[in-house]
């Protein structure tokens, strides 16, 4: 760089004062592997978290109370698949990504996002659509917009929609009849037996599950993106400061 040639430390300045607004492909390509790392790291706890409930402290729950029928066995596997395809989808991906046999910023796949938004609303043979789905709807469709790279964010929103709309449908019309009104009273008809005392223990503890879920994730979530973000505006100012030092040279 030529004292008295000044072109190059100007286009470093609008380079650093205005970004592209469509990133290059290969640094689109490495925001993608970043990405897929997380994934690698978080997604197959966050499988695990999913079953776990439904595999131990459930089945406790229907001994307890009594199983009424067997639709009290679906919310156990639909859970079990979504976790199980959230799994392997995202390490397949992962794998391949990692191994050059795909582009590694192509769209995330929609199936594990169906699979769990699917198990949610498959959840209401327990206590129908007024109680669990809300919450695990909204939790889950803010981890997916959240955490999902080149996620389709109106279809995670559109989906969970009808996870709560189509159950709540279906118990309003009477075709999932697990409902009913006795002496103005709503009577619930689940897949197991809820006596006060339980229903009201489970569901309250399922309700503050679900808040503490969500919360560590937003948390977690939040802390890797202030370690990015202080990690760019670092490297800015290292380059400001750089480009401080070479004005004032030729300034000089």
């Amino acid at each position: 760089m030529m004292p008295e040639d000044d072109e190059p430390i100007r286009l470093l300045h609008r380079l650093l004062a205005q970004p592209p607004k469509k990133l290059p492909p290969d640094l689109e390509g490495r925001v993608a592997e970043e990405s897929l790392t997380r994934l690698r790291k978080t997604l197959p706890g966050l499988a695990v978290a999913y079953a776990l409930p439904w595999v131990t402290i459930y089945p406790i729950v229907a001994a307890i109370a009594g199983i009424r029928h067997w639709t009290a066995v679906v919310p156990i596997v639909a859970w079990l698949f979504a976790s199980f395809t959230m799994f392997v989808d995202y390490r397949w991906r992962t794998r391949i990504a990692k191994h050059g046999y795909a582009d590694p910023i192509s769209p995330a796949s929609s199936i594990p996002a169906l699979a769990l938004l699917s198990a949610i609303a498959l959840t209401t043979t327990v206590a129908g659509p007024f109680f669990l789905l809300p919450p695990l709807a909204i939790a889950t469709s803010k981890g997916l917009v959240l955490a999902g790279f080149r996620f389709r964010t109106r279809w995670v929103v559109v989906t969970a929609t009808l996870a709560i709309l189509i159950p709540t449908a279906l118990a309003w019309f009477g075709i999932h009849p697990i409902y009913g009104w006795r002496d103005g009273a709503l009577v619930i008809d689940g897949a197991i037996g809820l006596s006060p005392t339980i229903f009201c223990v489970v569901v309250t503890f399922a309700h503050l599950a679900i808040l503490l879920g969500a919360s560590l994730f937003a948390s977690s979530y939040r802390d890797t993106l202030d370690a990015v973000e202080t990690r760019n505006l670092l490297s800015t100012w290292r380059l400001s400061q750089l480009v401080g030092t070479e004005q004032r040279s030729t300034d000089e």
